[in-house]
């Protein structure tokens, strides 16, 4: 029976410890997602920002950080886009559900609009670039940081980042597979 506390106390610490992770704060960690994307190619800012959605701060929700960290394990581009898009749908409710997130972002941005109030918009071409899923993710980062007022000129340029390589990967990926295409008729 003393065994078995003295087991039961030292596991449970470890077990709150992992639960109870400080975050940091909203501008700590937008600074550094910022400050690690100047270091990156524009190519590299959208995975960057997904990796560090992982140790976000808490106005991003817990199943978009879970998300980030279980995709650092899943080599599969499909999968991975499935798991940030389930994510992403929690977040924003059935009526952004993401059922193709490799697809375009058109039918989901028809659907589900960022917010209002947005210094930027996107337009048809550039939505066309852009996967369901990181319009999603892109959606559901904007939606939280707005809704707990933590929304200023680093996140604005964080969001922005991430969709400019959203844009430029989603083109690449779709020039890729014209040519593909092309060679095998």
């Amino acid at each position: 029976m003393i065994v078995a506390a003295a087991l039961l106390a030292t596991a449970l610490p470890s077990r709150l410890d992992a639960k109870s992770k400080v975050l940091p704060s909203c501008n700590a960690w937008l600074t550094r997602t910022a400050r690690g994307a100047d270091k990156r190619s524009e190519m590299q800012w959208r995975d960057w920002t997904i990796s560090a959605l992982a140790d976000s701060c808490n106005a991003i929700p817990e199943g978009l950080r879970d998300a980030a960290v279980q995709v650092r394990s899943v080599k599969d581009r499909a999968e991975r886009a499935r798991i940030l898009a389930n994510a992403a749908t929690v977040v924003l409710g059935k009526e952004c559900t993401i059922p193709e997130p490799l697809a375009d972002a058109r039918k989901l941005a028809a659907a589900c609009p960022l917010p209002p109030n947005l210094r930027f918009r996107l337009d048809n071409s550039m939505l066309s670039d852009i996967r369901a899923v990181d319009y999603g993710l892109l959606n559901a980062m904007l939606r939280a940081l707005i809704g707990a007022n933590e929304f200023g000129e680093e996140a604005e340029r964080v969001m922005l980042n991430f969709t400019l390589s959203a844009q430029i990967l989603g083109e690449d990926v779709r020039t890729r597979e014209r040519r593909k295409g092309r060679s095998h008729p």
